[in-house]
C-alpha cells in the first residue's frame, strides 16, 4: 500500500484526478449497465460504445504514438543534438494522451448513462435563459445571415477543434514541463466539470429541438458534409452535451495558454477561437448561453487550473527535496 502511495504521489495533478474520475465511470458502468441495456431493449448492449471507440483507438493509437516519436526524435536530436530528449518527451506525451483516450471513452458511455440520472431534456431551460438575455433565440436569429460558403467556413473551424487542441498540446512541451502541466490541467478539468453539467443539465441543443422551427437549411458543400459525417453519428444516439460548450471552453483555455506562453501566435489562434465560438450557434448546436457557459468555466479553470498544478508541483518538489536531506548519505 505504501508503494502504491508513493507512486501516486509521483503523478501529475491532471493523472491523480483522471483515475479518480475513471473510477467512478466505471463503477457507475458496472453498476448501471443493466438499467442501460433495459433501455435499449438488448442485453450487454452497454459496451457498445465502448467497442465503437475501442475499434478507433485500436488503429488511431500506434499511429499517433509512431509519428509523434519520429518527430519528437527528429526535433530533439535538431535542436539539443539528443535522441533521449525526443524519447523522454514522447513517453511524456503518451502520459498526457491516454488521459484524453479515457475522456473520451467516458463521453460516449457517458451519453447513454444520462437518462438514468436525468430523464428530462432541458433545452426549455437554455431556450429560455437565451429569450431572456437576448430577447430571442440567437440560433434563430442567426439564420439571416447563413450562405453555403459561410457553412463551410464555420464547419471547417468546428473541426479543427480537436486536433487544435493537440496542436496546442504540442507548443506547450515544446515551451516548458509547465506549461504543458498547467494547460493539460485546465484542458482536462473543463471536460470534467463539463461531464458533470452534462448530467444536471441534459439537453440535446437547438439542432434537434428547434428542428421544426428552422425555416432555412445550413446547406453547405464537402466541408460541412464532413463535419456531419464526424460529429452526428448516426448509430448513436443524440448526445446530451450542450451546456456549457466545452467546443467554447476548451478554445478559451487554448487561447489563454497561447497567449501566455506564445503571444505572437495570437493573430493566428484569437480569429480561430473566435469563429469556432460563433460556429457553434451558427451550426446550431449550441444555446447562446451555452457558449458564455463555457468562457465562464475556461476562466475559472484557467485561473485555478494553473494554481492547483504550481501548488501540487510545489509539494510534489518539497517532498523530493525533504526525502534527499532525510536520506543518509552513503561515505566511500
Amino acid at each position: 500500500m505504501k508503494r502504491i502511495v508513493r507512486g501516486l504521489k509521483k503523478l501529475e495533478l491532471y493523472e491523480l484526478v483522471g483515475i479518480v474520475v475513471s473510477l467512478i465511470a466505471l463503477s457507475l458502468f458496472f453498476a448501471y449497465g443493466d438499467d442501460v441495456d433495459a433501455l435499449q431493449g438488448q442485453a450487454g448492449w452497454h459496451y457498445q460504445p465502448v467497442i465503437w471507440i475501442w475499434n478507433i483507438y485500436s488503429d488511431f493509437i500506434p499511429k499517433a504514438i509512431l509519428a509523434a516519436l519520429l518527430f519528437l526524435v527528429s526535433f530533439g536530436w535538431w535542436k539539443h543534438r539528443s535522441i533521449g530528449w525526443g524519447l523522454m518527451q514522447t513517453w511524456n506525451g503518451v502520459r498526457i494522451f491516454l488521459p484524453f483516450c479515457v475522456l473520451l471513452i467516458i463521453y460516449r458511455a457517458l451519453n447513454f448513462y444520462i437518462p438514468l440520472f436525468s430523464p428530462v431534456d432541458r433545452d426549455g431551460w437554455l431556450m429560455a435563459i437565451d429569450s431572456w438575455i437576448f430577447g430571442e433565440q440567437p440560433v434563430l436569429w442567426m439564420q439571416q445571415w447563413i450562405h453555403p460558403l459561410a457553412t463551410d467556413f464555420f464547419s471547417f473551424v468546428y473541426m479543427i477543434w480537436f486536433p487544435m487542441i493537440f496542436l496546442t498540446l504540442l507548443l506547450m512541451m515544446l515551451k516548458s514541463k509547465t506549461a504543458v502541466t498547467s494547460y493539460v490541467t485546465s484542458v482536462l478539468f473543463c471536460f470534467y466539470l463539463g461531464y458533470f453539467c452534462y448530467t444536471l443539465v441534459p439537453a440535446v441543443g437547438p439542432l434537434y429541438a428547434l428542428q421544426h422551427v428552422f425555416t432555412v437549411d445550413l446547406g453547405g458543400g464537402a466541408l460541412t458534409s464532413l463535419q456531419n459525417s464526424v460529429v452526428i453519428q448516426e448509430d448513436l444516439s443524440v448526445p446530451r452535451d450542450v451546456f456549457p460548450s466545452l467546443h467554447t471552453a476548451i478554445s478559451c483555455v487554448m487561447l489563454f495558454y497561447v497567449g501566455k506562453f506564445y503571444r505572437k501566435l495570437l493573430w493566428v489562434y484569437a480569429p480561430l477561437v473566435v469563429s469556432i465560438l460563433i460556429s457553434t450557434v451558427y451550426l446550431r448546436y449550441h444555446y447562446a448561453i451555452d457558449v458564455i457557459a463555457g468562457i465562464l468555466l475556461a476562466s475559472a479553470m484557467c485561473y485555478f487550473g494553473m494554481r492547483w498544478n504550481g501548488w501540487w508541483r510545489a509539494r510534489r518538489e518539497r517532498q523530493r527535496t525533504e526525502r534527499a536531506v532525510s536520506s543518509p548519505v552513503k561515505m566511500s
